[in-house]
């Protein structure tokens, strides 16, 4: 399969497109290597997105990366490196927006709509806690639609409960800021 090479599309291990919003300029990137000879591509830059970028969109931008390689020969083997690490010095954005003064959030827990627990299940919890930020944005004059964009662009997602098993939660942040 490596010969023909990986699709970029999913997130994966050998990077892909992880819409990773805290992954900005200035950070560290470090991507496990699997093939001698490995290529390296980037594109999909974002001016805007939440963590979840649910919708499966982003404000999309046209952007110029400049990047500098220093390949660290055998690391991942060494160390057991499976997944893309990275790291960055500074904020990733503006701090306002980082750690909002003013928000709203919603949560949602691995509960199906019937009542049926599905204990530790984090993508129903985000599910749930999306669709209920969808339907507050609806209390206040958005369409359905208009929520998601919202959500999509805006709102980050949180594992706020990952203790009290199998009751995980998690909780749908959104910046009150955007709508001044």
């Amino acid at each position: 399969m490596a010969s023909k090479g990986l699709r970029t599309i999913p997130p994966r291990e050998n990077g892909g497109n992880a819409d990773i919003k805290q992954l900005t300029r200035g950070s560290r990137l470090q991507l496990p290597v699997a093939v001698p000879g490995a290529l390296f591509s980037v594109g999909d830059a974002h001016y805007a997105q939440g963590d979840s970028e649910c919708c499966i969109t982003a404000i999309e931008m046209g952007a110029t990366c400049v990047a500098r390689f220093n390949l660290l020969k055998g690391h991942a083997a060494r160390t057991g490196m499976r997944w893309p690490r990275f790291a960055h010095d500074g904020w990733f954005a503006d701090p306002k927006w980082a750690v909002p003064h003013g928000f709203v959030a919603t949560t949602g827990m691995p509960v199906r709509e019937d009542g049926t627990q599905e204990g530790e299940n984090l993508t129903l919890a985000a599910q749930n806690a999306l669709l209920e930020m969808i339907a507050l944005l609806g209390e206040r004059g958005f369409s359905r639609e208009q929520a998601y964009v919202i959500c999509s662009v805006a709102v980050d997602l949180r594992i706020s409960n990952a203790v009290d098993l199998p009751n995980v939660t998690v909780s749908a942040l959104l910046p009150t800021a955007i709508f001044e």
